[in-house]
């Protein structure tokens, strides 16, 4: 304290919100310390794997990695400059997390990415994830299935991870980090 005080406190559960007076004089109790519960929401009950919807895109993905603990969906076009900056971050996610179970799939969205265009950016830029070439018909169907998962309509790029068997786990604007997907392969899927 500025007066060169000091007091301490031992045992402090996690969820106490703890309030420290200078003087114990002006705390309620009068002691130095008052002890209140920082949590006032009860913990949701736990998501079972079997109450996770199937992400749409995992069914049309035709060639999934075997042995994939989680799946990282995410949406491109090659017009897209955002896209683009975003290459390093997938190249580190597949450079440190490809040996622990984490594959990563690029979703074209925009109809006018036909194969010839595709082709042209994978030479230009050597994405680190592999394509699964929707038909542009189906192209508005993944957008809707990314909208449905952000709750928004999902800007370029986003991402959608998933278990190994295709069951929704989360989804984000941009793409995941390591640690994110490290703490995902961490939990019990």
């Amino acid at each position: 304290w500025p007066s060169g005080k000091t007091t301490s406190t031992q045992a402090v559960p996690e969820g106490t919100l703890l309030t420290a007076y200078e003087n114990p004089a002006d705390a309620p109790a009068g002691e130095p310390f008052t002890r209140s519960a920082y949590r006032v929401k009860r913990a949701a009950p736990p998501v079972l794997l079997t109450d996770r919807p199937i992400f749409p895109l995992a069914a049309a993905d035709t060639r999934p990695k075997p042995g994939a603990r989680l799946r990282v969906y995410t949406t491109f076009a090659t017009w897209c400059p955002s896209c683009k900056k975003h290459l390093p971050i997938q190249q580190r996610l597949k450079d440190e997390l490809a040996n622990e179970g984490v594959d990563l799939i690029a979703i074209p969205i925009d109809e006018a990415d036909d194969n010839n265009k595709l082709a042209a950016y994978n030479t230009e830029w050597h994405p680190p994830a592999r394509l699964v070439n929707l038909a542009p018909a189906r192209r508005k169907e993944a957008n809707a299935a990314f909208a449905k998962a952000l709750g928004e309509d999902p800007p370029l790029p986003s991402s959608v991870i998933t278990d190994g068997s295709g069951r929704f786990l989360a989804a984000q604007q941009g793409v995941p980090t390591v640690s994110t997907l490290r703490k995902m392969l961490g939990l019990d899927l």
